[in-house]
């Protein structure tokens, strides 16, 4: 098991909300489970680091690009999430309209 791998699964058992991003050389890299969610997210292909551990990488020149593509995907998830609950508040309200007119 690789030294990054295992201050991967420290900071994981930390806290597993969070996404960890590694430098590794001339790319950055995302490890195992945050390798796979990222890549259903960005829809890009995994490489394996070894026989059992995943990765998902990009080169370090190619941050801002990333950086933009994830910022469009949260705002974009945001956006959802709030229509979402927009519609919910909406048939609530219209509901107690037709509760309270009868």
């Amino acid at each position: 098991m690789s030294k990054l791998y295992e201050k991967y699964k420290v900071l994981k058992s930390e806290d597993t909300s969070k996404f960890y991003l590694f430098k590794s050389g001339i790319f950055y890299i995302f490890l195992d489970e945050d390798a796979i969610k990222m890549s259903e997210i960005l829809n890009l292909k995994l490489t394996n680091l070894n026989q059992s551990i995943v990765k998902y990488g990009f080169p370090v020149k190619k941050l801002d690009k990333y950086l933009q593509l994830l910022t469009y995907i949260i705002i974009k998830l945001i956006l959802l999430t709030l229509f979402s609950l927009l519609l919910v508040l909406v048939k609530t309200i219209y509901k107690m309209i037709l509760l309270n007119n009868l």
